[in-house]
């Protein structure tokens, strides 16, 4: 099981991600190339594409092991919130946008792909991260649930990423089919279920390892399997079809290894980091967005979209840039915190 400080340190590393999110989406959205390209897009997207998204999954594989057991019912019911909160959010910060006018024309042809189809359903259909948990937190959860060997969690882990790359020939069906859902590339899907599954698979892995060996030095092993993962990775690139590793919601091999190192170095680091003192004002805030991460994810998103109008699209410089992520920032941590002080919020839980 995990220390205090073992705990605080992933609720750290989670949290700063979180923390940085409205500000990497609202860089990635409104500011010029010439912004992105500068130190403030380099930073925003190291942080985006490093440890970001991975480590969320990451940490979603650690936590299905170390949490309170779930029933088959309570798996699928939180499975299904899960998918239906993604396409609520598709409604939210895209249809409804759209049919009000608040999407810039170049934004919408960015997103429409195919003229068969009306706009707003393709843009309602997008498979974003939500869904993609949706159906990693299913499968993960029902694995750890029946099948906890250590063996055969490996030897899952090591299929996932071994296969990833032949699988995406098969999204030829139609538009919006379940391939899309397991191979599909942007704008039709962020994160297809191949390769990202390994992330949580990893997680899944490293928890059953701390349910194990309750004695592992955790943060040695993540330093040492994160290098390991890291220059593996990387060298694995080199050798890979350059288009394996030219999307990086789509990556190969080396890329998969590459940033699952980066996920887990970036674990190591605040886990380093937890055994300080971090009782100020920053910290605690990290605390509160990462456990918050749902409401967070959701509110910024919703802000930002709306937000189109007076921001434009692809357009700020560097100190609008600045200021437009200092406003979505600050809306998205103070709404989730006046929705957090709401009676209904301590009854149910909307955290995932």
């Amino acid at each position: 099981m995990l220390t205090p400080t073992q705990s605080r340190g992933f609720s750290l590393a989670r949290g700063f991600i979180v923390f940085v999110m409205p500000a990497v989406h609202s860089v990635m959205l409104y500011s010029s190339e010439e912004v992105k390209r500068g130190w403030l897009g380099s930073i925003l997207g190291f942080l985006a594409e490093g440890p970001g998204a991975q480590l969320f999954m990451f940490l979603m594989g650690v936590f299905i092991v170390l949490g309170r057991s779930k029933t088959t019912k309570q798996i699928l019911v939180r499975s299904l919130q899960m998918g239906g909160l993604g396409y609520l959010l598709n409604l939210f910060r895209l249809v409804v946008p759209y049919y009000l006018n608040l999407l810039p024309e170049n934004y919408i042809s960015s997103l429409v792909i195919s003229p068969d189809s009306p706009v707003a359903w393709q843009m309602f259909m997008i498979g974003d991260i939500l869904q993609f948990a949706s159906l990693a937190y299913f499968f993960c959860a029902l694995l750890h649930k029946f099948y906890p060997c250590f063996i055969i969690l490996i030897l899952i882990t090591i299929v996932v990423w071994w296969i990833s790359p032949y699988t995406w020939g098969f999204n030829t069906a139609s538009n919006y089919s379940i391939f899309y859902l397991l191979t599909g590339v942007p704008p039709q899907v962020f994160f297809p279920v191949f390769p990202w599954l390994f992330f949580p698979m990893l997680g899944l892995v490293f928890g059953r390892l701390l349910q194990l060996y309750a004695s592992i030095r955790l943060l040695k092993a993540m330093i040492l399997t994160g290098i390991l993962l890291l220059v593996l990775g990387k060298l694995m690139t080199v050798t890979e079809p350059v288009e394996w590793n030219d999307n990086f919601y789509r990556q190969g091999r080396g890329g998969t290894l590459f940033h699952a190192g980066v996920a887990l170095l970036w674990t190591a680091l605040f886990i380093g980091i937890a055994q300080l003192k971090t009782s100020n004002l920053f910290f605690r805030l990290l605390d509160f967005v990462s456990r918050h991460i749902t409401i967070i994810y959701v509110l910024q998103w919703i802000i930002i979209m709306w937000m189109f109008r007076l921001f434009g699209y692809n357009r700020l410089t560097l100190a609008p840039s600045l200021f437009a992520l200092l406003v979505t920032s600050i809306l998205s941590f103070s709404l989730a915190w006046l929705f957090t002080k709401r009676p209904s919020f301590k009854k149910h839980s909307y955290e995932i």
